[in-house]
């Protein structure tokens, strides 16, 4: 057996140089990760399924994904076959990727390590969370394509009719340089018009980040959550399996809730107070958990149809925010776009006109 996995690691390199997928130069890296890993992680649950190892599952995986993603996780499984474990491996692979999708799958990969078990169902639910988070990126990105458009030419609009003006009328754009208050016009007006740019940028960009953070991770914690589950460990184990790998906005409230439990408390009654300090979108999870604890009520079932409602519920708030964006691009063209349109082409016809009239 261990002479068929040397002869498969052996073979991978040139395997790689076969399978792996070309991007265009354009694409960044970060966004090339989030692409390929869904269909990665699945590629290492067909291979768990077949009876591989983890280890060996990530180096098959490798073989067929694109860069930068299959060169670090080449460079995990060859750190991990030179007796370095596993876990490590990964944390380090995690902290130096690119990608949005990293932490979680580093953090699905890291519990298979460490537990065990049946991975294969889980690493496809988190491929899954991963290929909508993209479906979700792109939707999003769709929807306010016609904004960022708008802010573009409404950002560019005033530089654009001071360059009409100067080519129509020389005499009034003349205003703007020779005359103290025409120099206050125009840097005042450039000022207001990239005030204005940057305001609009800022909106759109952060038309695809989630506020609620909870209610944006709550799909991956149910992922992890699903992982320690298939391992076999109970919700005790779970919890602290889970806590230890969560994302940044669980992993402080769940290690709140390990301590309690390690103090003596009940599991279930530790977990009631999720809510009060994560909010509502912790509520259905922790009505899960501490049903299952209380009255036995089947776990794997529920978490999987809870995942999917997280899913949706992330899919909704993102097509909100991005229908938010045209309402929210109002506020900089009327403070500083309108403004500075004013003092850059309107200031200077009107200085212009009241000349003519004294002269």
């Amino acid at each position: 057996m261990n002479a068929t996995r040397r002869r498969v690691e052996r073979e991978l390199v040139p395997q790689r140089e076969r399978m792996v997928v070309r991007w265009p130069t354009f694409v960044q890296p970060a966004v090339r990760v989030d692409m390929a890993l869904p269909e990665t992680l699945e590629s290492m649950a067909r291979s768990l399924r077949s009876g591989s190892s983890l280890r060996l599952a990530i180096a098959e995986a490798s073989a067929s994904a694109p860069a930068p993603l299959g060169d670090g996780l080449a460079g995990v499984a060859d750190v991990a076959g030179r007796g370095r474990p596993l876990t490590a491996a990964i944390d380090q692979w995690s902290a130096s990727a690119p990608g949005d999708g990293v932490p979680l799958a580093a953090a699905a990969l890291g519990l298979a390590a460490d537990l065990g078990g049946a991975a294969a169902r889980s690493l496809d639910g988190v491929a899954d969370t991963l290929r909508d988070r993209n479906s979700v990126r792109r939707e999003v990105r769709a929807l306010s394509a016609q904004a960022r458009a708008s802010a573009a030419v409404i950002g560019g609009a005033p530089i654009v009719f001071l360059l009409l003006v100067a080519a129509a009328d020389p005499g009034a754009i003349a205003f703007l340089i020779r005359s103290p208050i025409g120099w206050l016009c125009l840097m005042s007006g450039l000022g207001l018009d990239a005030l204005g740019g940057w305001w609009m940028r800022r909106i759109v960009a952060r038309a695809g980040i989630d506020r609620d953070a909870v209610a944006a991770q709550q799909a991956d914690v149910i992922d992890l959550f699903v992982l320690a589950f298939g391992a076999g460990l109970n919700l005790r184990l779970a919890l602290a399996a889970v806590a230890h790998r969560a994302p940044s906005a669980w992993a402080p409230s769940l290690g709140d809730v390990v301590d309690q439990v390690d103090r003596g408390q009940r599991a279930a009654d530790a977990l009631d107070a999720l809510p009060v300090t994560l909010g509502e979108p912790a509520r259905p999870l922790v009505r899960v958990l501490a049903g299952a604890e209380r009255y036995g009520t089947p776990l794997l079932p529920a978490l999987d149809r809870l995942a999917l409602d997280a899913r949706l519920d992330r899919r909704r708030r993102a097509e909100e925010a991005a229908r938010r964006v045209p309402v929210k691009l109002l506020f900089p063209l009327v403070l500083c776009v309108l403004p500075a349109f004013g003092l850059l082409t309107v200031a200077p016809l009107l200085a212009g006109a009241l000349e003519s009239l004294r002269l």
